[in-house]
């Protein structure tokens, strides 16, 4: 009958690719992940100890996560715009650009807020507890 063919159809070549390519990430990545899941956590990251320490780690987190959200952002407006033909096609790139770099901006100061704040709370109370947790969520705007 027809609803057993549907059931019983052959996947297509591109779908058993994807699919053997997810069943060997599979295969690798288990045995990576139960070492993980062994291992002994690593260790805490240092504490801020100076206003240094405090810039370091928001200006850090602003470039890292930003820069991410600034790539991320490009690639998924070029995707969008890649259909666009003619004479738009010129300032394609302009719009991707201003758009991945307001994007990425905006990642990068929530992120810095977040890091900042809490390496602020770190010098302050001179240990990592919630208190800093709260006021780097205060800081990164949550």
């Amino acid at each position: 009958s027809r609803h057993q063919e549907a059931r019983h159809k052959k996947p297509s070549p591109p779908q058993m690719a994807r699919s053997l390519a997810l069943l060997l990430c599979l295969q690798l990545a288990a045995p990576v992940g139960a070492r993980v899941i062994a291992a002994a956590p690593p260790p805490p990251p240092p504490l801020a100890k100076s206003p240094v320490d405090v810039a370091k780690t928001t200006v850090g987190s602003f470039a890292t996560v930003g820069g991410f959200g600034f790539v991320f952002t490009a690639l998924q407006e070029s995707m969008a715009r890649s259909g666009v033909s003619g004479a738009a096609r010129t300032a394609v790139p302009r719009f991707v650009f201003q758009a991945a770099l307001a994007n990425g901006q905006r990642w990068g100061r929530v992120s810095a807020g977040f890091a900042g704040g809490r390496a602020l709370g770190q010098l302050a109370r001179g240990a990592d507890d919630s208190t800093c947790a709260m006021l780097g969520a205060a800081c990164g705007g949550a």
